[in-house]
């Protein structure tokens, strides 16, 4: 997931349009949530958290 938001920041996509991004990130994020939700998540979440921020 990390190398997933990486590739969506790049600098490759600065020409982008920023609301796209923002979209796909968002979408990303939830989905990987969903998808984690279930058990011990504070680990996962808090690599996620780090490296998004």
């Amino acid at each position: 997931m990390v190398d997933s938001l990486s590739e969506e920041t790049d600098r490759r996509r600065l020409l982008l349009d920023a609301e796209h991004v923002v979209r796909r990130l968002n979408w990303k994020l939830a989905g990987w949530a969903k998808y984690f939700c279930l058990g011990q998540v504070s680990p996962s979440y808090r690599a996620i958290n780090t490296h998004v921020i």
